[in-house]
C-alpha cells in the first residue's frame, strides 16, 4: 500500500516492506526524518500548497537517494528510509546529504519556502528483536533529536528510559494542572516559578545590551521542570495569560532596579510573548502598560518576543503594533525554523530579528561544508534583515570562532554560552558591574 499523496510507502507498508526485505545477517540503518514545524507550514499555506511541499520533498527523496531499499511516508511531514551495509562515515554522509536537500528553498507560487529537518537514526549492530523494533527506535532517536533542539540524535537504549520518564511526567504535569485550578496561583504565590537571564552583549563594545527574562518552574515534588515540558501544557489548558503576566510584572520590576553600565545605560529586558497572549489583544495590552506603570520602568527598555514558527495573523499584527504604541520594542525569535516568508519581515511591526542557535551551531564543527552553508546563511539572513533596517541577534554563540565568525558577518549583538550561561536575578548585578568594568 502507497502514500496516496506522495506514491512512497505509507506507514503500515514501511513496516511490512521492511520486514520482508531486511535478514539477519545483511546490516541496515533506519533513519527518520521529520519536517521542522511542517504543521506551522502546512497553516501558513494552506492544506492544498501544503499537500504541494510533501510533494516535492517525496520527489527529493526519490531522485537524491536511489540507493536507498525503501523509502516511506510515515505521516505528515515525517519519513524513513531504509539502507543496506552502510558504514559509519557513510551513514554521516547520508545525513548531511538529507540535511542539505531538505534546507534547499523551495519555490510555490512566489513563496519562497525555507525548511529544515531533524532525523533519527536506529542501525542493527544495536541488536533488535525485529526491524519493527528499529524503526521505533529511529523514531525516539528522532524525538530525542527535537527535544535536544540538535538536528540529529543515534539511538541508544538510554533513549527509550528517558522518553518514558518523560511521558510519565508530562501525563502528571497535566493531570496535576488540569484537576487543581489553583496549583498555577500557588506556585506564583510561594515562588516555585522564578526567572534566570541570559545577556544579550554588545560584541563590540562588551556591554550588555539587555537580558532576556527564561521562566523556570521549582517543583516541590518534581525539581526544576523544563519550560519546553511545562508551558506547551499550560497554554493547552488556559493558564499562560496568569503566568504570562507574572513573566512580564516580575521582569519589569526586576530590571527596573539594575545598575547602569559604564556607559551610562541601564540594559534592556526581553520577554517572551506566547501565541494565546498575542491573541487577546486587550489583557497583553493592559498587562504591560500595567507592569511599566506600576514598576517605573522605561518602556523603551523592554523588549516583547514573538517566535517566527507560530502563524502571525493579521489580528496578531494589530495587537503587535498597539503595543509599540506603548514604546517597547518587538523581536522575531527563532528566525529560520518556522514558515520564513520575505513578506513576514515586511508585514510584522518588529525591531529585532534573532537568528536561531541552529545557524551557528556548524560553525567550527567537523564539517567544512557545513560550516561554509552555515556561513553563507548567516551572511544572506544578516544582509536580508539590513534591508527592513531591521537590528540581526545571533543565538546560541558558545566559542570565540563562532563570536568571530559573526562580527565578521556583521552581527553586533550576541546571546548564547560565550558571554554567560542564564543568570538567576540576584546575580545580574554582579554581572554588569563585572562586565562594566572590563
Amino acid at each position: 500500500m502507497t502514500d496516496r499523496l506522495t506514491g512512497l510507502a505509507s506507514r503500515k507498508s514501511f513496516f511490512e516492506q521492511a520486514a520482508s526485505l531486511t535478514t539477519p545477517d545483511v546490516p541496515y540503518t533506519i533513519i527518520c526524518m521529520k519536517i521542522a514545524r511542517f504543521k506551522q507550514v502546512n497553516d501558513g499555506l494552506g492544506d492544498e500548497l501544503g499537500d504541494k511541499v510533501i510533494v516535492q520533498i517525496a520527489k527529493r527523496l526519490q531522485q537524491t537517494f536511489p540507493n536507498a531499499a525503501l523509502l516511506g511516508r510515515m505521516a505528515g511531514g515525517n519519513f524513513a528510509l531504509l539502507f543496506y551495509n552502510l558504514s559509519e562515515n557513510e551513514v554521516e554522509h547520508q545525513i548531511t546529504r538529507l540535511r542539505d536537500f531538505a534546507e534547499r528553498p523551495i519555490l510555490l507560487r512566489r513563496e519562497v519556502i525555507v525548511l529544515s529537518v531533524n532525523i533519527g537514526v536506529a542501525e542493527s549492530c544495536s541488536h533488535f528483536d525485529d526491524i519493527a523494533d528499529a524503526i521505533h527506535a529511529a523514531e525516539v532517536a528522532l524525538h530525542n533529536a527535537l527535544s535536544s533542539r540538535v538536528k540529529f540524535s543515534f539511538f541508544d537504549t538510554q533513549m527509550i528510559a528517558d522518553a518514558r520518564a518523560s511521558h510519565q511526567l508530562e501525563n502528571a504535569l497535566r493531570v496535576s494542572l488540569t484537576t487543581q485550578a489553583t496549583e498555577l496561583h500557588t506556585a506564583v504565590q510561594s515562588e516555585e516559578f522564578f526567572l534566570v537571564f541570559q545577556p544579550i552583549v554588545n560584541a563590540k563594545s562588551k556591554q550588555v545590551s539587555a537580558f532576556e527574562a527564561l521562566l523556570r518552574w521549582r517543583h516541590p515534588k518534581k525539581g526544576v521542570i523544563s519550560p519546553t515540558v511545562f508551558i506547551p501544557i499550560a497554554e493547552q489548558i488556559g493558564v499562560m495569560d496568569l503566568l504570562g503576566s507574572w513573566v512580564i510584572g516580575r521582569a519589569c520590576t526586576l530590571a527596573a532596579a539594575w545598575p547602569e553600565t559604564s556607559q551610562h545605560q541601564s540594559p534592556r529586558i526581553s520577554v517572551n510573548l506566547s501565541p494565546s497572549q498575542l491573541q487577546n489583544r486587550a489583557l497583553i495590552y493592559q498587562t504591560v502598560k500595567r507592569a511599566l506603570d506600576k514598576s517605573g520602568l522605561n518602556p523603551n527598555r523592554l523588549n516583547l518576543e514573538i517566535t517566527e514558527s507560530q502563524e502571525i495573523s493579521s489580528g496578531m499584527i494589530e495587537t503587535i503594533s498597539q503595543l509599540r504604541t506603548l514604546g517597547c520594542s518587538v523581536a522575531l525569535d527563532d528566525f529560520g525554523t518556522g514558515y520564513s516568508s520575505l513578506m513576514e519581515l515586511n508585514n510584522i511591526p518588529i525591531d529585532y530579528v534573532k537568528l536561531d542557535r541552529s545557524f551557528i551551531a556548524s560553525i567550527g564543527g567537523k564539517d567544512e561544508k557545513q560550516e561554509r552553508k552555515a556561513l553563507n546563511m548567516i551572511r544572506a539572513v544578516v544582509s536580508l534583515v539590513d534591508v527592513f533596517n531591521l537590528v540581526p541577534i545571533v543565538e546560541g554563540v558558545e566559542t570565540q570562532y563562532q563570536l568571530s565568525t559573526c562580527l565578521d558577518a556583521g552581527v553586533t549583538f550576541i546571546q548564547g554560552f560565550y558571554f554567560s550561561r542564564p543568570l538567576e536575578e540576584n546575580n545580574v548585578a554582579t554581572y554588569l558591574q563585572t562586565n562594566s568594568s572590563e
